[in-house]
């Protein structure tokens, strides 16, 4: 509990240290201009090979970024909008995912905007592996065990990144290629900045060994890109499966350009955001089972609130739900939906298969509205809203419990009579399942928080000589989990 509790508590210290380093960047630049291009870009690579990623900061295989951000102190004023705006581009040669364990080969990623605006880009990749014994292991051994290992050389061009890829072990890693315009303005003295155009990709990059005939795991929900006003508050979690009913691992990638965008907590499947700043960014949530990954990307943009708004007539519309998907309990549950032009005369109806009702709404103002989800819902259902015959629709997807983490603890005969489970939704009433026998719950060694759960269960002294168990959980909503296959052999 402790260590979970010390996790929890660095990971919301480093992102709330992160949020918070654009301002201390803004305050430089208005104090010297020009400022360095030396300084500028030591502040540049430290905000974004930070903000990078809200996984663990050992699963960093390696990261290259530069930019060519001496135009900042140029005529640079922003025109991301224009119509004739160039997108910023890259290349990447060869355009190959996979190798096999031994096999070797030089990557080549190009970087470059047609107008020469400034610009930042780079090339990030992350180890995916599964380790189901408690315990951290020194870096050199994290790397010898990681699918590739990459070498930086160098390219004598700062607009190309060259990678030396030897892949090592099956798996699978994930990369990120990104690259995105930087606009400089003043405003009142204070130098500013913002971001234009954008072009990403995230792709698995897999190792191939004897056999590599499993199916990959699967995302359950998907996002979609997202526009959020200043204050509003999302919860994004995300639930997958394995048709291998492989143990499965959840992480977050978040790069933001130029604004701090948001702030919140990541763990695993689960990101709380709240919107802090206009701006836009890049989210990427990936799941994988150590050998096959699912990746899907979004963006998240927060809308500035001195733009004037486009001319249109008022309509009624939905951006988003504050939990799109969620692990229900046998409660009701208060779900908030954004959107515009709502009134005290909006009505809520929720549909699904097997159900449609009027759910009791809250008016809070004109872009928010508080409904209270009935505690039996088990299917995916939409909320239509209605309001002087206009209509607006959004999906709500729930969740069976999701474990994002599994760790064997074994006893003095080496023999696994414990796990320990991490997830969303996993203290409240969940039942485990062995093969099939009902597990108990050890109520000492479980820890409750808004983000994560942890629970230990015992194995029967039948299940510990299995090389492997087949888990399931039921939530109190009545909805189970997909099978996993834990093996219990070293």
């Amino acid at each position: 509990m402790k260590l979970l509790f010390c996790r929890l508590l660095t990971k919301t210290f480093i992102f709330i240290s992160i949020m918070a380093f654009p301002t201390f960047i803004n305050q430089i630049m208005a104090q010297s201009l020009p400022i360095s291009q030396a300084e500028l870009e030591s502040q540049f690579k430290s905000q974004f090979k930070t903000q990078l990623f809200g996984n663990e900061a050992t699963d960093l295989i390696q990261e290259t970024r530069f930019g060519n951000l001496e135009q900042l102190n140029g005529s640079n004023e922003p025109n991301a909008l224009a119509a004739d705006n160039q997108a910023p581009t890259f290349e990447i040669a060869p355009e190959i995912r996979t190798l096999r364990v031994g096999e070797q080969k030089q990557f080549r990623f190009s970087f470059g905007d047609a107008e020469n605006d400034a610009y930042f880009g780079g090339v990030v990749a992350l180890n995916t592996k599964i380790e189901l014994d408690p315990g951290r292991k020194p870096r050199k051994q994290l790397a010898r065990e990681a699918a590739v290992n990459i070498d930086v050389l160098n390219s004598g061009n700062p607009s190309v990144i060259l990678w030396n890829i030897t892949a090592q072990n099956p798996g699978v890693a994930i990369f990120f290629v990104s690259i995105a315009e930087i606009f400089s303005s003043t405003e009142g003295g204070v130098f500013k900045l913002s971001s234009g155009r954008i072009k990403f990709v995230a792709y698995a990059f897999r190792v191939i060994g004897d056999n590599d005939s499993s199916l990959a795991p699967s995302f359950l929900n998907k996002f979609s890109d997202t526009t959020l006003k200043l204050k509003e508050r999302v919860n994004l979690t995300f639930a997958a499966q394995s048709p291998e009913n492989r143990p499965l691992t959840y992480s977050f990638l978040y790069l933001a350009y130029a604004s701090r965008l948001v702030n919140g907590r990541f763990f695993g499947n689960n990101a709380q955001l709240k919107a802090i700043q206009p701006g836009q960014g890049v989210f990427i949530a990936f799941v994988a089972d150590g050998l096959k990954a699912d990746i899907q990307t979004f963006i998240v943009t927060v809308a500035d609130p001195e733009a004037p708004p486009p001319p249109q007539e008022p309509k009624l519309s939905v951006r988003v739900l504050s939990n799109s998907a969620l692990v229900l309990n046998n409660k009701q549950q208060p779900l908030d939906i954004y959107g515009d032009n709502f009134s005290i005369a909006t009505q809520v109806m929720l549909k699904a298969n097997s159900q449609e009702q009027q759910l009791p709404v809250q008016f809070i103002s004109s872009t928010n509205l508080k409904v209270l989800l009935p505690e039996n819902l088990k299917q995916k259902a939409t909320l239509q809203l209605i309001d002087n015959n206009q209509f607006a629709s959004i999906d709500f997807q729930p969740l069976a419990p999701v474990v994002i983490d599994i760790k064997r603890i074994r006893n003095l005969s080496n023999n696994v009579s414990r796990l320990r489970l991490l997830g969303a939704q996993l203290g409240r009433g969940v039942k485990v399942f062995a093969n099939g026998k009902e597990l108990s719950i050890l109520d000492d060694r479980t820890f409750r928080s808004s983000i994560v759960d942890q629970i230990v269960v015992m194995l029967p002294a039948e299940l510990r000589n299995k090389s492997s168990i087949e888990l399931k959980l039921i939530g109190n909503s009545g909805l189970e989990s997909p099978v996993i296959a834990v093996p219990l052999d070293k």
